[in-house]
C-alpha cells in the first residue's frame, strides 16, 4: 500500500529530469546572464496534476494496477498547491519542459518493469 498525507487532491507539478538537466546545461551555456541569478526550474502549470485524483486515473490509462491507498491527515507544512513559477527562465533562456507528462510516465514505468525487483 501507499499512504497520502491529505485528501489526495494536493497539486504539484512534475518535470522529467531530461528537462531538468536541459535547463541546467543552457544556465551553464549561458553563464555571463545567469551568474548570480536564482530561478526556479519545474513543470510549471502545463504539467501540474492532483497527485492521486489525477495521477490515480493516469496511471490505469498506462495500464498500472492502482495498489491500495491509505489517507493520512495533512502533515504540518504542506502545501496544498505548488507549481513552479517558471517565467524568468524561460524569458531569459528560452527554456520550457519538452516531455509531456504521460510520455515522461511511460518511460518511468517502461524502466521500473525492466529492473529486478529489490532484493531483502
Amino acid at each position: 500500500p501507499i499512504t497520502i498525507y491529505g485528501d489526495g487532491k494536493q497539486v504539484r507539478d512534475l518535470l522529467h529530469v531530461n528537462d531538468l538537466l536541459d535547463a541546467y546545461d543552457l544556465a551553464i551555456a549561458n553563464i555571463a546572464r545567469t551568474a548570480g541569478e536564482v530561478f526556479n526550474i519545474g513543470g510549471g502549470p502545463s504539467r501540474s496534476l492532483s497527485i492521486w485524483s489525477e495521477f490515480g486515473p493516469l496511471l490505469q490509462a498506462l495500464g498500472v494496477t492502482l495498489p491500495v491507498v491509505r489517507f493520512r491527515h495533512w502533515r504540518q507544512g504542506d502545501q496544498r498547491v505548488y507549481v513552479s513559477d517558471t517565467r524568468k527562465l524561460s524569458a531569459q533562456l528560452s527554456w520550457k519542459p519538452a516531455i509531456e507528462l504521460q510520455a515522461g510516465l511511460g518511460e518511468l514505468l517502461h524502466s521500473l518493469k525492466s529492473q529486478p525487483p529489490p532484493q531483502g
